[in-house]
Formats: C-alpha cells, sequence, structure tokens
C-alpha cells in the first residue's frame, strides 16, 4: 500500500532534504515546489515521513490512503503490448 501525504511548509526549501532522506521510498510525483507539497510512500514509511516534514517546519501534515495510482507509463502493459505486436 502507499501514502499519499500532503503537507504545509513554512520554508520551501525543507522538503528536498526531508525527501532525500528517504530515497526511493518517497517520491513527489508534482515536484517538491508545488503547494502543498504531495509525497508518496509506502504505508509502513508515512508516520516517520510525517515526523521528518514537521521536524523540518511543516506546519500542517496530512496523511491519506492512495487506492488507485494511473500513471501515463505502465511496465506490465508495455510489455504485454510489445508482446502482442
Amino acid at each position: 500500500l502507499t501514502g499519499r501525504i500532503g503537507e504545509v511548509l513554512r520554508r520551501r526549501t525543507a522538503p528536498v532534504g526531508a525527501v532525500s532522506r528517504f530515497g526511493d521510498e518517497a517520491s513527489a510525483p508534482f515536484g517538491v515546489a508545488s503547494a502543498p507539497l504531495i509525497l508518496h510512500c509506502p504505508s509502513g514509511r508515512v508516520a516517520a515521513l510525517a515526523d521528518v516534514l514537521r521536524a523540518h517546519g511543516a506546519d500542517t501534515v496530512t496523511v491519506s490512503k492512495l487506492d488507485w495510482i494511473f500513471a501515463a507509463g505502465n511496465e506490465m502493459a508495455d510489455a504485454l503490448d510489445t508482446a502482442l505486436a
């Protein structure tokens, strides 16, 4: 499962360092300059990421579960399309 974290920061430079601590586990699908900042991470890491964001100046951190994620590219569908072509 993946959690969606939205947060509002007083300082817009903080999330880059905070997110980088989570490596490939956290991603900012809309970039780190978006307001509010939207992050995706595994549900088991949501609390830890929220703690880091709060420690870096987040006034508010909200968390919601992502049931579905649709992306422009889909590795499994692309492989199937290639195999069927």
